[in-house]
């Protein structure tokens, strides 16, 4: 905190706390025309949060810490895309922060990087992940985690569905560009395409549960398929307690 003349005062923190929750709700924003529609990055999630998701429901802003650390990711990912930039010309299109919109499987999100080869009609795909040294270490370190989740594959996967379908390409190759926010390594992970088989799988029983409930109330954790998905879901989840009791209340 810093005092002024006449005695103003500036909390320099809290000003920047502000700023990033008012960044929070301008993302919101951006998805104001496609209300009810799912989100690509939370692809390979629990249903039941999926689905409330889609509804109207009000959740506690996210706790400052998450809003920083998001928000290192959010520049590392500008720099990436910035740095891209010259790249364009006539045979190579790149397209960055690009929206995908799928209708026919309810799904939209914005893709890091998308690298459009019109020569040779191939299409890759980029998604920029930051990671902290635990993540770092149980993705590349000795050793590593041995039954990982797949969203990630997954949100990529769908991105790659969203841009092919775009530009009617079916030759389309993906890539997580990793960056650690630690020490500034950086690590490029190929993915395979078939992931994108699984996405579409993913989003079309998500659908067709959403067609044969009335409300995710009837979903209930650990009793239902994909009801989390993985254990440590329910301790993250945005709507247990207040909308959901939670794998751990039942």
């Amino acid at each position: 905190m810093y005092i002024l003349g006449g005695g103003i005062m500036i909390d320099i923190q809290k000003i920047y706390n502000d700023y990033l929750e008012q960044k929070q709700v301008e993302n919101r924003e951006k998805y104001k025309d496609v209300k009810g529609w799912f989100s690509a990055s939370s692809a390979g999630s629990c249903f039941r949060k999926q689905l409330h998701r889609t509804q109207d429901l009000e959740v506690g802003p996210r706790d400052i810490k998450s809003n920083r650390l998001l928000r290192l990711g959010t520049l590392v990912h500008a720099d990436f895309e910035k740095s891209l930039d010259k790249y364009k010309d006539d045979k190579l299109e790149v397209v960055t922060e690009h929206r995908i919109k799928m209708p026919e499987l309810n799904v939209v999100g914005h893709l890091d990087v998308g690298v459009i080869d019109k020569e040779t009609d191939k299409i890759h795909v980029y998604d920029i992940k930051t990671a902290g040294a635990w993540k770092w270490r149980m993705k590349f370190g000795r050793n590593p985690d041995k039954n990982p989740s797949i969203n990630y594959e997954l949100q990529l996967a769908t991105y790659g569905m969203g841009l092919g379908t775009e530009y009617d390409i079916h030759d389309v190759s993906l890539s997580i560009q990793w960056y650690n926010k630690d020490n500034s390594m950086m690590r490029e992970e190929p993915i395979s395409n078939l992931y994108m088989d699984e996405a579409f799988d993913y989003w079309t029983q998500l659908n067709e549960l959403k067609d044969e409930i009335e409300k995710p109330e009837e979903l209930i954790p650990g009793k239902h398929e994909n009801v989390p998905i993985y254990n440590w879901e329910c301790k993250y989840c945005e709507f247990q307690g207040k909308y959901c009791p939670g794998l751990y209340s039942v």
